[in-house]
């Protein structure tokens, strides 16, 4: 099973849970999709159209297999992902045919939900460069999503060496969550960041105030972190294969021209 098919298997077992639907949507909005094309010229594509009731719908799916099996054998397709389909879609009267005919997961999603979507993922969150003045072990923290937050920073392999989540405290302001990230790149900064952002927006929970810091592996401040923070590892990055020259593999021998 898919990603997508797995969260979408759970929003439908229990469909009046909040947190599901919510987790459904998060998951759609960070995977690749397979957007099907009629045709594509330069930087201008056609989707393909079908109407359902009325209604007009591009067609995406969750994996280059899925597209190909839908259409019957090759196609031209546009490689997005759903964040960004939606928000190339929304404000049209058009929705999103998701798996149609090839999986369990297959879903509509209406015009106003592509909108809903689009509009969620629009801006907004915390950003801080601050350090506060206590630290304190996060107990009050939902689990739910502590594990959607873990979940989300094992896709992004190599952005940075380990975050950790803290009740922080700065004068008289109320608490609020700090979310310490350590060793990422200036350049990976505003991906990691949107990430936890689409976290926080798509938990569920309400009253949650979460502050983000990046910060150097050598700060005083990953001292506390560590200790009363909960970590959240980044996995490393994924190592690419070098090539051997000719003759340094044992049993393969360079051949003589």
């Amino acid at each position: 099973m898919t990603p997508l098919d797995q969260a979408f298997a759970r929003m439908m077992a229990e469909p009046e849970t909040d947190a599901f639907r919510l987790r459904y949507y998060e998951v759609l909005a960070q995977n690749p999709l397979y957007l099907l094309l009629d045709g594509a010229s330069g930087d201008t594509i056609q989707p393909t159209e079908i109407e359902i009731s009325g209604t007009p719908y591009v067609l995406a799916f969750d994996s280059e297999a899925r597209l190909a099996d839908f259409a019957t054998g090759p196609a031209d397709m546009a490689a997005m992902t759903g964040a960004e389909l939606a928000a190339m879609v929304a404000g049209s009267a058009y929705g999103i045919g998701l798996n149609l005919g090839v999986a369990a997961s297959e879903y509509l999603l209406p015009s106003d939900a592509v909108a809903w979507l689009a509009g969620m993922l629009e801006g907004g969150g915390n950003f801080h460069d601050w350090k506060p003045e206590s630290l304190h072990r996060p107990i009050h923290l939902d689990g739910e999503f502590a594990t959607a937050l873990a979940e989300r920073i094992a896709t992004l392999p190599g952005l940075a060496t380990e975050a950790w989540l803290s009740e922080a405290r700065e004068g008289d302001a109320e608490p609020t969550y700090l979310f310490a990230i350590a060793g990422a790149a200036r350049a990976d900064q505003p991906r990691i960041r949107q990430a936890v952002l689409d976290v926080v927006r798509f938990s569920g929970v309400s009253d949650i105030t979460l502050d983000i810091g990046f910060f150097e592996l050598d700060d005083p401040l990953i001292i506390p972190m560590k200790s009363l923070g909960l970590p959240f590892p980044f996995p490393p990055a994924p190592e690419i294969p070098q090539p051997a020259a000719p003759g340094m593999q044992p049993g393969k021998p360079p051949k003589l021209h």
